[in-house]
């Protein structure tokens, strides 16, 4: 499955976040892509790739961690895109 993500993290210049696929409300590690929020303004675009095994009932999540910096932060999110084939 892919997904890509067009977002904006205000109040958070110069952390790092993580954008992980979880299945059924479990992160799927090998799916991270970890972005630098270089400034409020940016819109950062990111991707995530993954290859999971889904049965029925099964769903999947787009998960966000912040990794570094504190405080309260805003994520705005311009558009997602999620294929699963």
């Amino acid at each position: 499955m892919t997904a890509s993500l067009s977002v904006r993290v205000t109040d958070a210049a110069t952390n790092f976040y993580a954008f992980l696929f979880a299945k059924n409300g479990t992160v799927i590690t090998e799916s991270n892509a970890v972005v630098l929020i270089a400034s409020d303004t940016q819109i950062q675009n990111v991707a995530l790739s993954s290859v999971v095994n889904l049965e029925a009932d099964d769903y999947i999540e787009v998960f966000v961690r912040r990794l570094t910096g504190g405080g309260n932060d805003n994520l705005i999110i311009f558009s997602e895109n999620v294929s699963i084939k």
